[in-house]
């Protein structure tokens, strides 16, 4: 098992950095992604975005699992859950996504393989078309790939490829 980011690290959505690569200079899409998200989870109190999630299908049985350790009573599902809970934490009450990558650096002749762990702050099912919606208005109508690879870096839900793909 790896070692989860701790509260103070990740206090909120507009403090995710690499937590183990050295900072980069920041591009526009990026700052536009940040800012997006944050916006759009400002909408809503933490109790009215806890009760979507635990609305939510995706989301309620990895919350509940992390919070109260409760597992779903089919044997496969549950192992499922376990293995899928090493990328997952809740941070003041909300659900975020570890996404994990490694990404080989080159100095002086010598590659090193280096893993960038940033937080992704899960989405509801219920919110996930306008959030869709949200950043293809606010990135001029980007293109399906880079809509994905923007977004990809602050928020995070099942399968957010091809719901990007076929909303737009």
């Amino acid at each position: 098992h790896t070692t989860l980011p701790t509260a103070n690290q990740y206090r909120d959505i507009d403090s995710i950095q690499t937590s183990t690569a050295e900072a980069t200079e920041e591009s526009a899409f990026a700052a536009v992604s940040r800012a997006t998200t944050l916006g759009f989870r400002q909408k809503y109190t933490d109790d009215e975005w806890r009760q979507m999630l635990l609305e939510c299908p995706d989301a309620s049985g990895m919350l509940k699992y992390l919070e109260e350790n409760e597992l779903p009573s089919d044997k496969a599902s549950a192992q499922m859950r376990i293995w899928e809970a090493d990328r997952y934490v809740v941070l003041d009450g909300k659900l975020f996504h570890i996404r994990r990558t490694n990404k080989r650096r080159r100095r002086r002749n010598e590659t090193a393989l280096v893993t960038d762990d940033r937080l992704q702050i899960v989405i509801p099912t219920k919110l996930q078309t306008d959030l869709i919606n949200t950043y293809q208005r606010e990135l001029a109508h980007a293109r399906v790939l880079r809509q994905y690879l923007t977004q990809s870096k602050t928020v995070y839900f099942k399968n957010m490829m091809v719901k990007t793909k076929t909303q737009l």
